[in-house]
């Protein structure tokens, strides 16, 4: 095989994992908001904005690194995008408070939106 075709694969292979991942992020906030609304004592509104600012995140995060992307290149951009949504998701895991958390979920929202278009 040649090189290019290789390195379409690969390429392939990585945003295919970046939205198996971004897939299983936005289907398990629904679990983990009926857990968190436990134990953290959460009202309805509460856990409203839980879902609410990944979403704000998210349209955030498509514009801002769309234009990115046109500017500086997708792959560079696609990359950050990741990180940002993985250290978010991993960071997410540790917070004990709702104001944390939330900033870590605009964060996450942020990255899968940029991600996205890219």
């Amino acid at each position: 095989m040649n090189q290019p075709m290789i390195s379409q694969r690969k390429l392939l292979g990585i945003a295919g994992l970046g939205w198996l991942f971004d897939a299983m992020d936005v289907g398990m906030l629904s679990f983990l908001m009926a857990a968190l609304q436990k134990d953290w004592n959460l009202t309805a509104e509460q856990v409203g904005w839980i879902g609410s600012v990944n979403s704000i995140g998210m349209a955030v995060g498509a514009l801002v690194f769309g234009l990115l992307a046109d500017r500086i290149g997708r792959k560079n951009v696609f990359i950050f995008t990741l990180l940002l949504f993985s250290l978010g998701s991993g960071l997410s895991a540790l917070t004990t408070t709702l104001a944390a958390f939330l900033a870590l979920r605009f964060l996450i929202g942020m990255g899968l939106g940029g991600e996205l278009p890219v």
